[in-house]
């Protein structure tokens, strides 16, 4: 038994812990919004004489001195990015990119199979009727539901006049009737080998126009013949494993055929002109690439890089962005309805262009290594925590037909911790450039596994190695939110850029694992606050601890999670309720479903109320209800965590669900002597399933939920279960 001082001690400690995380996690919404409403402010200055250049296929990696030199060239003059040219498909065709430009959100591209072909249009801008009808069809099947106007039509509407070049121009700057558009002049232009060939005498045609668009060609990285480009599930799952295809010698010759006619384009165009400069699609019809992307002009800062609240990091934009940066570029606000930020260009300098090269390329080489990283990890995680979990189970069942206690010894109980720890240590491998290696997929694996052994050797010197890892796992993802997701960004666990899924804050799987460890954190400052000032001290610790991980989680500043909000209320009020002795009766159920939805509610509510241009997801998504279209949001969200797996997936865990309750119903009063759990390890599993039931109801990606539920909470609580037992902890029996 612990010496009274000593655990008063360790009272104290825990209540001065739980208060510095508390006021530190409620401090740090207002400083993080603050550095982003710095980093990203909108500037509508006066009004330039702006040309965008288009082409499709053109990466950091392709760019140098010796290969490019007039993109290399044009690095050191202006402020660069990696862009996300994110559509609908596995990659993205150079029609998906020029109409996603057009509409303000993700378009498809008008054909079901491969990529259109280019498309030639009127004088006036107006498409032939085929492809017209092409993208009305494509656009009723997306889940996106563009504005009722096009980029196109609000440049008519402010008295702009426009000029375009080529075919994917045409598509950007389309009405959305397909009709003439006043002050709108279009040039065909001359394609050889996928690559214009008259763009400078074009230019000259429509030079006059306050903004010009311009097609420069595609890049084809593909040995096959018709350009194909898969968008089935099948197609995702094999870019979890397989690094993207090499450039083709024919890629390569495209690409020094852009930049020639880059140059040649730049001489005729007044250096007063503010200038874009942007890959809009992908050439490699099955990985997505990032993309080249860079702006020089009066008001821009020459070797720097770009920013925008859309993705919170610095030399990282979207192709959504591009109609609200030309917009601000000609001294007019963004467009409402376009789910895209204005680019600030200013700011976040380098010494030359040749480093803002080599940091762009260093973080397009991150996004290709962990791409095909995350199936081996999602395998090795799997099977570890399958492995561990069979065995447990496999030694609880005979311990239970034997009548004995069950207890784990040092070994299994170190390889469970590693388990555990496998998620966090994927977060803390990125603090190391593995991604530059031979072989970064195997670099990665061992620096994960590196990560994990030493933690548990660590955990190992204390009674519940668990805690350890739970502590470590949860510091590592909230201080990284806090941070500005620097370890979340481009990695396995998190998203990769070039999928354009979250770029910020907190997915669904790091979500689940920074949940779960604080629940399991709470339970165990629920035995220490025990043995002091019970009545007070419990709700609390709870209160505070829940607290800090629903701000953590959920402040449009920092997680931005909407659907873990929710999730996480739920959870810890499962937790409140039973600490301080109450029954978990339906009302009880019934008073947490809706508290929660309200608090996810309010907490959408208060992102809304910030600038417009400063709103995350949670902002948009009550604008949508004040539109009508929560239920359109909802259901696109429902149908694509249906659609994340074959439906036999979602039969085989109807029934595991079922055969597991039914167990429990008939056979757990046969085995409760083989481990004996108290109230507060019993209310603290309940809570955790609850957070997972209510997280995979909610989420558009609930089996990732589930599977790291079970992956990580699994072995954290089977640690848990079969060790601390033996020590001598105040709790309640």
């Amino acid at each position: 038994m612990d010496h009274p001082t000593k655990t008063k001690r360790r009272w104290w400690a825990t209540v001065v812990a739980i208060a510095i995380i508390l006021v530190g996690v409620l401090y740090a919404p207002a400083w993080r919004g603050q550095h982003i409403n710095n980093a990203g402010s909108l500037t509508v200055g006066p009004a330039h004489k702006t040309v965008f250049v288009g082409f499709s296929g053109v990466t950091w990696a392709d760019i140098s001195a010796h290969n490019t030199p007039t993109l290399a060239r044009l690095v050191n003059q202006g402020a660069s990015a990696n862009l996300v040219v994110k559509t609908l498909g596995v990659t993205t065709c150079p029609n998906a990119g020029w109409l996603t430009i057009s509409q303000g959100v993700r378009a498809a591209d008008p054909i079901a199979d491969g990529c259109a072909q280019p498309v030639t249009a009127s004088a006036q801008g107006i498409l032939p009727a085929t492809v017209e009808t092409a993208r009305i069809k494509a656009e009723e099947q997306s889940p996106f539901t563009p504005g009722t106007t096009t980029f196109g039509d609000e440049l008519a509407q402010r008295g702009i006049r426009v000029g375009t070049v080529g075919s994917g121009a045409a598509l950007a700057l389309r009405s959305s009737a397909n009709t003439a558009l006043p002050g709108r002049h279009h040039i065909n232009t001359e394609y050889h080998n996928g690559v214009a060939t008259q763009a400078r005498a074009d230019y000259q045609q429509v030079a006059d126009a306050n903004l010009v668009l311009i097609d420069l060609g595609h890049v084809t990285n593909s040995h096959q013949s018709p350009r194909t480009k898969s968008k089935g599930m099948w197609d995702d799952l094999r870019a979890a494993f397989a690094p993207p295809a090499p450039r083709t010698p024919q890629a390569r010759t495209q690409i020094a055929e852009i930049d020639t006619a880059l140059g040649d384009l730049l001489a005729t165009i007044d250096p007063q002109t503010t200038v874009i400069v942007a890959s809009v699609a992908d050439s490699d019809p099955r990985t997505a690439r990032l993309q080249f992307f860079t702006i020089l002009g009066p008001d821009v800062t020459p070797a720097s890089v770009a920013y925008t609240n859309s993705t919170r990091h610095a030399g990282l934009v979207q192709l959504t962005d591009i109609p609200q940066a030309l917009m601000t570029l000609l001294s007019h606000r963004p467009i409402e309805d376009f789910v895209g930020s204005a680019i600030a260009f200013s700011g976040h300098s380098y010494a030359d262009g040749d480093t803002v090269v080599s940091v762009l390329q260093d973080n397009d080489a991150r996004a290709i290594a962990v791409r095909p990283a995350v199936g081996p990890f999602y395998l090795l995680l799997s099977l570890c925590a399958g492995i561990f979990l069979i065995w447990w189970v496999a030694q609880y069942w005979w311990h239970a037909r034997h009548g004995r206690s069950f207890y784990i010894s040092r070994l299994p109980r170190f390889l469970g911790v590693t388990v555990a720890m496998l998620p966090a240590a994927s977060f803390l491998a990125n603090l190391l450039a593995w991604w530059n290696t031979p072989i970064p997929t195997v670099t990665f694996l061992a620096c994960v596994i590196a990560w994990s052994v030493s933690v548990a050797l660590l955990s190992m010197c204390l009674r519940d190695p668990a805690t350890l890892v739970a502590l470590i796992t949860a510091l590592t993802i909230g201080v990284d939110v806090i941070g500005g997701s620097v370890l979340h960004s481009s990695s396995v666990l998190g998203d990769q850029p070039q999928q354009g899924g979250r770029f910020y804050g907190l997915s669904n799987a790091p979500f689940t694992v920074f949940a779960l460890s604080m629940i399991y954190l709470t339970y165990r400052a629920v035995l220490i606050l025990r043995t002091h000032h019970e009545r007070i001290a419990l709700p609390a610790g709870v209160i505070a601890l829940g607290a800090s991980a629903i701000v953590l989680d959920g402040a449009g500043s920092l997680g931005a999670d909407f659907g873990g909000v929710p999730a996480l209320i739920a959870a810890f009020a499962v937790l409140f309720v039973t600490v301080i002795g109450r029954s978990l009766t339906a009302r009880t159920m019934v008073t947490i479903v809706a508290l929660a939805l309200i608090t996810g509610i309010g907490g959408a509510f208060i992102d809304w109320l910030r600038p417009e241009e400063s709103w995350t997801h949670l902002g948009r998504f009550f604008q949508s209800m004040i539109d009508g279209e929560a239920l359109g949001v909802i259901y696109r969200k429902l149908m694509a965590m249906i659609g994340s797996a074959p439906w036999f997936v979602w039969l085989i865990i109807a029934v595991v669900a079922i055969a597991v309750w039914l167990w429990h119903k008939h056979a757990t009063h046969r085995f409760s002597p083989v481990i004996h759990i108290d109230n507060d390890q019993r209310w603290t599993i309940w809570a955790m399933i609850t957070l997972v039931i209510v997280g995979i109801a909610i989420n558009d990606s609930g089996l990732v939920i589930l599977l790291m539920g079970v992956a990580y909470g699994g072995p954290l609580l089977a640690v848990c279960a079969t060790t601390a037992n033996g020590e001598t902890m105040p709790s309640r029996r």
